[in-house]
């Protein structure tokens, strides 16, 4: 079954891969424009949820054809490879390496990285996303991120907020006991 954007002539939709530092192949879905801006197409890599342990790129189909119709973006979601089969660092190593790709490759996407470059990602994603984000700033990737989107992410664990937030910290309270 083909995704959601097979179907609809603003976007233009392939499936590529990217080589992670070991060699290994991972896949990825391109999103992009069939009429670019003329202010420039930015590049946003998603990266997908799913417990670091299942999921794939199809699972940011809506989210890229959203931002494809909203910012004239071209996206691109990411497959990295999962636990327990690849243990850590494996997942944010290859997430790391497909931004670095990404940056590389944007331009012959028909991406302009000065009009945006954003990493984003939910759940688990949005977790990989703050940590390449990190990467990017400390590594000075070039071309720069000028922004992050994290959708739910996870970020600081159970018992490991600082006190000056813990006021804002009131979800698993608030949640206690409801189905997931």
């Amino acid at each position: 079954m083909g995704s959601l954007s097979d179907s609809d002539p603003a976007i233009k939709h392939s499936e590529i891969s990217y080589t992670t530092r070991d060699g290994h192949k991972n896949r990825v879905k391109l999103y992009q424009p069939t009429n670019p801006p003329s202010s420039g197409s930015p590049m946003i890599m998603m990266i997908h949820g799913g417990g670091f342990c299942m999921g794939g790129p199809e699972g940011d189909d809506q989210t890229c054809r959203n931002f494809v119709h909203a910012f004239g973006a071209t996206c691109i979601s990411i497959a990295y490879r999962l636990a327990p089969e690849f243990p850590f660092p494996s997942g944010p190593n290859d997430c790391w390496d497909a931004l670095q790709w990404a940056a590389k490759n944007a331009k012959s996407w028909g991406a302009d990285t000065s009009a945006g470059f954003v990493v984003g990602g939910t759940s688990s994603g949005g977790n990989l996303a703050a940590i390449v984000a990190h990467l990017a700033r400390d590594e000075k990737l070039s071309p720069p991120l000028t922004g992050q989107y994290l959708a739910i992410p996870t970020l600081v664990g159970r018992g490991k907020m600082p006190e000056k937030y813990q006021k804002y910290y009131f979800s698993y309270e608030q949640n206690k006991g409801k189905a997931t």
